[in-house]
């Protein structure tokens, strides 16, 4: 959609990415393939995609997210904000996550197989997953562990599990003063 970083570590700061559209694939905002990008507040609005509305991290990819914003961004399948998939192990730093949509799961993020991720002190506000049976409104996780600390989650649904928080599949979450 809006920038695709393959094995790439590019540093972007005060940055928008608003309307991109990645049609059959990931990242309307942004795609990471074995990239590990820093970002320091930028915003991730009105994106879409299939996987990863605001942002899609596959294949190894660890960026590094401070004050980012991520508003209104829709994902036809997973991670209306963010996807995170294969090993992919994201850290974001007071992020703002609002209005975010996917149809099947993680409206805010979705992360699955094995892809950690390191949260703290995020908000995750008004996020959904819309489809009958869809998981994680606020955040979704299939097979990956994530560790929030001081994060809020506030008014997220799902139609079916988890609105604020979904873990299954060999999940293992973490969270430390979290409301």
């Amino acid at each position: 959609g809006g920038m695709f970083n393959y094995e790439s570590n590019p540093s972007v700061t005060n940055c928008n990415f608003e309307g991109n559209i990645a049609a059959n694939g990931g990242g309307g905002g942004m795609s990471n393939r074995m990239s590990s990008p820093d970002l320091i507040e930028c915003e991730f609005n009105q994106n879409d995609a299939e996987l990863g509305g605001g942002m899609y991290n596959y294949d190894g990819s660890s960026p590094v997210l401070e004050t980012c914003i991520f508003t209104s961004n829709s994902a036809s399948a997973l991670g209306g904000g963010i996807y995170n998939r294969f090993f992919s192990e994201p850290s974001l730093l007071a992020c703002y996550f609002e209005g975010n949509t996917a149809v099947h799961g993680g409206g805010g993020m979705f992360s699955s197989s094995l892809s950690n991720t390191t949260i703290m002190g995020c908000d995750f506000i008004n996020n959904s997953a819309t489809a009958e049976g869809s998981i994680g409104g606020g955040i979704g996780n299939s097979n990956s562990s994530p560790t929030l600390t001081n994060c809020t989650l506030t008014d997220n649904t799902a139609s079916d599990d988890g609105g604020g928080l979904y873990c299954t599949v060999g999940s293992q979450v973490i969270l430390a003063n979290c409301t």
